[in-house]
């Protein structure tokens, strides 16, 4: 029963894909794009495109963990983050699993569209990598006291 509890919480986590839908309706409603022309997702498809920038997503990757860590505070809501995965894993390992996975999809997602976007890496690192890369680390510091709080929970207080 424990986890189905857990499922149905991890799944609540991804109703934050939800506004999406009508975001876009608004969006093509008033003739607005829809998809960025700084990048084209169907250049994922491309083997020999992607193998030619590797480069790019190694170096966004570089940046976004090392990058990132560049001050004390960042590094240590990371690593609080990690651990917190961790120990949560133990007894709410569905949803531990969820949040990690979400927080990789995170960074992975905005390291592909730095690996096939149009502009120079150092562009997109310059103008976007610190504004939206800030965004996953307080999202994983918003998290952080969450799931330490449902891992360290006693049994007796559960539902």
């Amino acid at each position: 029963m424990l986890r189905g509890r857990q499922g149905v919480a991890a799944l609540a986590l991804l109703g934050a894909l939800v506004p999406i839908v009508p975001w876009r309706l608004w969006l093509s409603h008033h003739d607005l794009p829809t998809s960025s022309p700084d990048y084209h997702v169907s250049d994922l498809l491309r083997p020999s495109f992607l193998s030619a920038r590797t480069d790019r997503l190694t170096g966004a990757l570089h940046w976004m963990l090392h990058g990132w860590s560049w001050q004390r505070q960042t590094s240590v809501i990371v690593y609080l983050a990690v651990v917190a995965i961790l120990v949560s894993a133990l007894r709410r390992p569905i949803i531990a699993a969820t949040v990690a996975a979400w927080l990789a999809l995170s960074v992975l997602g905005l390291a592909t569209v730095y690996w096939i976007g149009q502009f120079g890496l150092l562009w997109y690192l310059e103008n976007s990598a610190n504004r939206v890369g800030t965004t996953v680390i307080i999202a994983a510091g918003v998290l952080t006291p969450l799931l330490f709080g449902l891992a360290l929970r006693s049994p007796s207080t559960r539902r």
